[in-house]
């Protein structure tokens, strides 16, 4: 990813990243009719105009605060706002030393991507040995498949997962060398009552020995509302998860090249 200082021709980006970022984020915390109402959308792309493009910021904002613009082939996919501290009792010098970090958010389009330098091919062979994930993944301690077919739609799987939690997966979807799409059906000591995670592939600008792999994901939580609140904490678990899969996924894939 390539970050930069954000310019005037970001905000909408920016802002379209903001929207969704909350929309699957807090999906399980704010009401839906507020997330899907078009004002949501219209007041975020207002806000990141005036502050980017007409230079205006709101009263409260630090005046000098920062906002830098994350870039994936080109493509503004997030950001992040920082500044001084906010007030809030104390020395107040600390306000002038002090730095917080106001927003950080990406688009979902872009949460668990990355690129493995092994082919389209490669890649696949490795998730495709659905029941042996254990054997290349450091977040998964021990797993075995649970049905009699090993690859394919219908074939699933037990994990025991580092350093806590079981699951129990199936697939749902399955393309070979383009796209996978895994049902969480039941997880132990987590609060994920059940999920779909899709794992898409497609070659970088036309090479065959190099892979981008898109990780993204949806799940619904036990415990009701107080599940709910838990969301935006399992996202920042789930995506730091899914960063160490995809660096286990490219070197396994490499190997698997040779």
């Amino acid at each position: 990813m390539e970050v930069r200082h954000a310019v005037a021709a970001d905000a909408d980006a920016i802002a379209d990243a903001h929207v969704e970022a909350w929309r699957v984020a807090y999906a399980h915390v704010v009401p839906a009719e507020l997330l899907e109402d078009p004002a949501f959308r219209s007041s975020r792309v207002a806000g990141w105009r005036r502050r980017l493009v007409d230079g205006v910021r709101p009263d409260g904002w630090d005046r000098d605060d920062e906002i830098f613009a994350g870039l994936v082939d080109g493509r503004v996919v997030g950001f992040g706002h920082v500044g001084r501290a906010h007030g809030g009792g104390g020395d107040p010098r600390d306000q002038q030393r002090i730095g917080e970090v106001y927003g950080f958010y990406v688009h979902p389009d872009a949460w668990g991507s990355g690129v493995a330098d092994a082919s389209a091919d490669a890649v696949w062979s490795v998730l495709a040995d659905f029941g042996n994930i254990a054997s290349w993944n450091g977040g998964v301690k021990a797993s075995h498949s649970t049905s009699d077919e090993s690859g394919g739609v219908g074939a699933s799987r037990h994990c025991d997962l580092a350093p806590v939690g079981q699951l129990e997966e199936t697939i749902v979807e399955w393309a070979p060398a383009e796209r996978m799409v895994v049902r969480i059906d039941s997880a132990k000591r987590l609060p994920i009552r059940e999920a779909l995670v899709h794992f898409d592939l497609r070659p970088v600008d036309g090479a065959t020995d190099r892979t981008e792999v898109t990780i993204t994901y949806r799940y619904d939580t036990k415990l009701g509302v107080l599940g709910a609140a838990t969301g935006p904490v399992l996202d920042r678990q789930l995506s730091s998860g899914f960063e160490g899969f995809l660096d286990d996924l490219g070197d396994a894939a490499k190997l698997a090249a040779v």
